[in-house]
């Protein structure tokens, strides 16, 4: 492999208690040689720790990033495109736990990591690894940044990139060849209107979550969304140029 390519990679910082930083940040040791820098990144501050790249061997026997067919399960291709991250507790102690990882392609992957502190080590353990199951919604989309609910639930936010809905089926379309590859997944011509909301993640503490399409908070290129303390109110962002911020609320909590 190409020393210089960096491969896509989900990590973590640790060693740094974030509700008491120093008033200012330490500055790199002026030896800190190449040798300190893992694929781009540098701390001055806590250490960076990798938990899985693009291409590792999963313990559920796929590859980290690996998008696979609904039908078969062949592997379609390896997206390098992890983008928001998602710690859920498993322990009241918070040492265990699950990290989901969004891969922000067409179509997209979410993988989970079961994760647990190792004291003697000062560094986390991963207990387990795969990417999950999204056939069941036929599939993500574009999935990109995100946020938890005040109870615990990740909410990932589904890109759509089209002004149009009508450019989902025009073949000269800059984007229509995702289309095609979301067709190779589901194993017949995709509906543009499955796509492009809030994804939930339920039980997301568990080893088996299952995940639920926000269809009222609406459909557009969601980048975020932000759940206020009355878990009713929601701000959404949109993604792109001369957008908009949206507020959905709920009828109920």
């Amino acid at each position: 492999p190409d020393p210089d390519h960096y491969k896509a990679t989900v990590g973590v910082v640790h060693g740094v208690d974030w509700n008491n930083l120093p008033d200012v940040v330490p500055e790199l040791p002026a030896s800190s040689s190449p040798e300190d820098v893992w694929h781009g990144m540098r701390t001055s501050y806590g250490t960076y720790q990798v938990l899985l790249q693009s291409g590792d061997a999963l313990t559920d026997g796929g590859v980290a990033g690996g998008i696979y067919a609904a039908d078969d399960g062949a592997l379609l291709f390896q997206s390098e495109k992890p983008d928001f991250n998602a710690f859920v507790p498993a322990t009241a102690d918070g040492q265990r736990g699950f990290l989901y990882t969004a891969w922000e392609d067409r179509p997209a992957g979410i993988s989970q990591l079961e994760i647990a502190w190792n004291a003697t080590s000062s560094e986390w353990d991963v207990l387990h690894s795969s990417m999950l199951d999204l056939s069941g919604i036929n599939g993500g989309w574009v999935l990109c940044f995100g946020s938890i609910s005040p109870w615990g639930a990740p909410l990932f936010s589904e890109e759509l990139y089209f002004d149009n809905t009508e450019e989902w089926n025009d073949e000269s379309f800059r984007y229509h060849h995702n289309q095609v590859l979301l067709e190779d997944y589901l194993g017949h011509y995709p509906n543009p209107y499955d796509y492009g909301y809030i994804i939930e993640i339920e039980d997301a503490d568990s080893a088996e979550p299952a995940f639920n399409r926000h269809l009222a908070m609406g459909r557009f290129s969601h980048e975020n969304a932000q759940v206020m303390p009355d878990e009713r109110t929601v701000y959404l962002t949109d993604d792109g140029y001369d957008t908009v911020l949206y507020k959905f609320i709920a009828d109920v909590p």
